[in-house]
């Protein structure tokens, strides 16, 4: 028969020994000290060794009992940081965030607060994916992530978006462009101009191509890109304009460049929060999720054109229980 031992049985044992004996045990416990000597037999009983020398003043370890005790202390020490980790989890202050975005939102929206999220909860793990919005949309749609931040023209049937900010589109140029001159940049103006595109997996581009057959335009796109950064740099060298979101323009600022909102029609874009409200989210998830919608009472400033959106009322989710033109940098 083998040994029959619980968590209850060690305390007992590490109690008895760490206070000097069973009276002072039974006190520390809050039991009598019956139960005390009751319990000590049990476990002699079990293991058919006896861990205690006793004598009229004190209680000393047996061989074995010091054995017993430093496997004891080992396993109590266990399960009490995994009660700590699972409590910590059911409030929400550790376990972990699987979030996906795509770059724009990343590198501009979020920073401020994913630092304040992270500062209150030091031990929740946030795990960012970024790609184009369909990849983000898929990856909320499979489960491989508890939520997305991305920019959305239509919400797939299967999830449920909130709208959290909205931006504008923006042609960005150099300064001795003949567009700097303009009073203002329309989409007609882009027909024979050479475009920086950005790729066309993007969002981006697929809203912009929408528009341009609805207003029957062709720009000429010389180049589709798909990071932002290679985007200014051309854009930089003379090659061509590009059109980009608002949210983008702070990713620009490492060279030389001005913007103008294009406008007839203004052609703005939402960043919504992306979840399956069927599936089931741990507390981080939701808290992160409630960071994100609060942002805007905490009057975090956003890139210029873009502004937070107001608040909508918050739909159900499983738990487990300023001006049309200005500087998209600074001159050299």
């Amino acid at each position: 028969m083998g040994i029959n031992i619980d968590i209850r049985h060690m305390r007992v044992v590490l109690a008895v020994l760490d206070n000097g004996g069973y009276t002072a045990a039974a006190g520390k416990l809050y039991v009598s000290q019956s139960s005390i000597s009751r319990t000590i037999q049990e476990v002699e009983s079990s293991l058919g060794v006896a861990l205690f020398r006793r004598t009229t003043r004190s209680v000393g370890l047996t061989p074995e009992g010091e054995r017993f005790v430093a496997v004891a202390r080992t396993i109590v020490a266990q399960f009490e940081k995994g009660l700590n980790h699972f409590s910590g989890y059911l409030a929400g202050r550790s376990g972990s965030v699987r979030l996906a975005t795509v770059s724009s939102v990343a590198s501009t929206l979020l920073p401020d607060i994913l630092s304040r999220f992270c500062q209150q909860r030091p031990e929740v793990e946030v795990s960012i994916q970024d790609g184009f919005s369909e990849e983000i949309l898929a990856q909320v749609s499979g489960g491989d992530v508890d939520f997305a931040v991305t920019a959305l023209h239509r919400t797939p049937p299967d999830l449920q978006s909130e709208t959290l900010a909205t931006d504008r589109f923006v042609c960005i140029f150099r300064p001795d462009h003949r567009f700097a001159a303009m009073a203002q940049v329309t989409w007609a103006d882009l027909q024979d101009e050479p475009i920086i595109a950005f790729d066309q997996k993007s969002s981006i581009h697929l809203q912009l191509h929408e528009l341009a057959q609805k207003l029957g335009i062709s720009p000429k796109a010389l180049l589709h890109v798909r990071e932002v950064n290679a985007i200014g740099g051309l854009v930089s060298a003379g090659i061509g304009v590009t059109i980009l979101p608002s949210l983008l323009l702070p990713t620009v600022q490492f060279v030389s460049l001005d913007y103008k909102v294009v406008r007839s029609p203004v052609l703005e874009r939402k960043i919504c929060l992306v979840y399956d409200a069927l599936r089931p989210l741990a507390r981080p998830a939701l808290d992160l999720m409630d960071a994100l919608r609060d942002a805007r009472d905490h009057h975090m400033r956003l890139p210029p054109e873009a502004r937070w959106s107001k608040r909508q009322g918050r739909r159900a989710v499983a738990t487990p229980g300023a001006g049309a033109s200005g500087r998209a940098g600074t001159r050299a």
